[in-house]
């Protein structure tokens, strides 16, 4: 190679944006997993919080204000090994817990876990309730060990007796706390009872320390508060319906999502759908299994008024969000839907369908290919079909090829399957299987661009003026349209799962991923 060509080659090295790797180190807040918190496996209850632990992470309900914190996670050190016990630290906001793999101990104040492994894990806790800041003991199978407070590893409790059985202060066990609490006995199969008639069973319990409140946790019910002086019960629902999600969509009130059933959930198939406050210390679960519906997978939400479509396999779900009516248009694989003032768009295997005002379901377009996705901008429905780029003019009949749309005609590159076509502020942008593009409102010509590598297949675009975010099976990225630059978070380093479908506002970056909802605070991530 001569030296000109050399140094052109090393120009253009230098000069090229690859796509940036942001750090894997994060601030609490700044990235936030919701999943299916309903199994329960211990509990614990502080003067202010009630700790609740579950496959998928800690979840903590505050007794005081009747919120619930953000949840701790795997993604922020939760332990790995299934918890089998909890004990509240009566030195201050925090909790003891025992696992299959050893000891762990979480400050709710500090936002820190410390813990240690343990051969054959911890199967019980025991704090001495005159001398609780020396430290706490711990059970194996075989013996009892004491840890000192800020110590790592423990020592036989041989050279530190056991306190008194009447100052010992243990986990609450649930045949202790069902006579207390009698009407969580007496109405057990009322109250463990849901809307699908499914039957759960109390797996833990904890008893608040002023004794006014008896919490119960559950095998798929979540937790459940009880008063035994007035017989008054609650549930406090936190989570999704599944562990994993298929879609979210940002409304004016909080966050829509839905579910997406994966083979290995505890949970049957369901199409339930969560709405979720922004801070993510309320949840409200809509389960539209009661209407007959039979949804596994959700694939896209749209929110219109005060109603909240689903695309899934079974059809479209139309969930009304004040009175919880649902109804199901049975279609075959639903694969998207857009909302317009002629109804809603539906796209499907074969065809192009359109549901109006009065719910009468006609087909529209002479085309009956698959339609991937849709999109509307300037009253113009744009289409991504298996054939390319089409679309459908507001007083239109029929789909028209990308060759007849308004603007420059679109790349010959383009007429490859259009997997994800989306508004991002006033311009469009669209996806196929090895492609990015995107023209903006000018009318100027499209720019075509190979997306991260790293984001995998792309499934979802979302966005506002000047910035695009991809979604895919390997990450999310963050697109800037001008520079052509990406930021890229990426499976399993910054997202713990494939993404589904991705929703933005003004601080959030929604994720809907096999795991749940993840939240990421975007300006803490990724700059102003």
């Amino acid at each position: 190679m001569t030296g000109g060509r050399l140094i052109a080659l090393l120009l253009f090295v230098l000069s090229a944006r690859p796509p940036v790797r942001l750090t894997a180190q994060y601030s609490p807040g700044d990235r936030v997993l919701i999943t299916d918190f309903s199994f329960i496996s211990a509990l614990a209850a502080s003067p202010l919080y009630v700790f609740a632990t579950t496959p998928h992470g800690l979840t903590i309900y505050n007794r005081q204000s009747n919120e619930w914190q953000l949840p701790v996670t795997i993604l922020d050190g939760y332990p790995r090994a299934p918890v089998r016990v909890a004990v509240a630290d009566i030195m201050g906001n925090a909790v003891w817990l025992g696992t299959d793999g050893g000891w762990a101990r979480y400050d709710a104040d500090l936002r820190h876990w410390e813990g240690a492994a343990i051969p054959g894990g911890v199967r019980g806790l025991m704090l001495d309730a005159t001398d609780p800041a020396s430290g706490i003991y711990l059970q194996t199978s075989t013996e009892w060990l004491f840890l000192p407070r800020g110590g790592v590893v423990p020592f036989s409790s041989a050279g530190r007796p056991l306190p008194a059985p009447g100052q010992r202060i243990t986990p609450l066990g649930l045949d202790q706390a069902l006579n207390t609490a009698t009407a969580g006995d007496a109405f057990r199969a009322f109250i463990l009872t849901d809307s699908r008639l499914r039957s759960y069973t109390f797996t833990a319990a904890a008893r608040s320390p002023d004794q006014r409140e008896i919490f119960f946790g559950t095998n798929g019910a979540g937790l459940i508060r009880i008063d035994p002086a007035t017989a008054i019960w609650e549930t406090l629902p936190f989570g999704l319906g599944a562990r994993g999600a298929g879609a979210v969509a940002v409304g004016k009130t909080g966050v829509w999502a839905a579910s997406f059933t994966l083979p290995f959930d505890r949970r049957p198939p369901q199409s339930d759908v969560t709405w979720l406050s922004p801070d993510l210390t309320r949840a409200t679960l809509y389960s539209a299994h009661t209407y007959g519906s039979d949804c596994r997978q959700s694939r896209r939400i749209v929110l219109e008024g005060t109603g909240v479509w689903v695309a899934c396999d079974a059809g479209v779900l139309r969930i009304d969000s004040r009175d919880r009516r649902a109804r199901l248009f049975s279609l075959d694989g639903v694969l998207s839907i857009a909302a317009s003032r002629r109804g809603l768009w539906v796209g499907t295997p074969h065809g192009l369908r359109l549901i109006d005002s009065t719910d009468h379901v006609s087909s529209v377009g002479n085309v009956a290919l698959p339609i991937y996705s849709l999109a509307l901008l300037h009253d113009t429905l744009w289409v991504g079909t298996d054939r390319g780029l089409a679309f459908l003019p507001n007083d239109g009949s029929d789909l028209l090829a990308r060759s007849a749309a308004p603007g420059p005609e679109t790349p010959a590159a383009l007429g490859a399957p259009v997997l994800v076509v989306a508004r991002v502020g006033e311009a469009l942008a669209l996806a196929t299987t090895d492609q990015l593009a995107w023209r903006d409102s000018t009318g100027a010509g499209w720019i075509v661009l190979r997306p991260p590598a790293e984001v995998g297949e792309v499934t979802d675009i979302a966005g506002e003026d000047g910035r695009a975010w991809i979604a895919g099976t390997g990450g999310v990225a963050s697109w800037d349209l001008e520079r052509s630059s990406f930021q890229s978070l990426t499976v399993p380093r910054d997202v713990p799962a494939p993404v589904h479908g991705v929703a933005v506002d003004s601080q959030y970056l929604w994720m809907a991923t096999d795991s749940g909802i993840v939240r990421f605070d975007r300006h803490a991530i990724f700059g102003p």
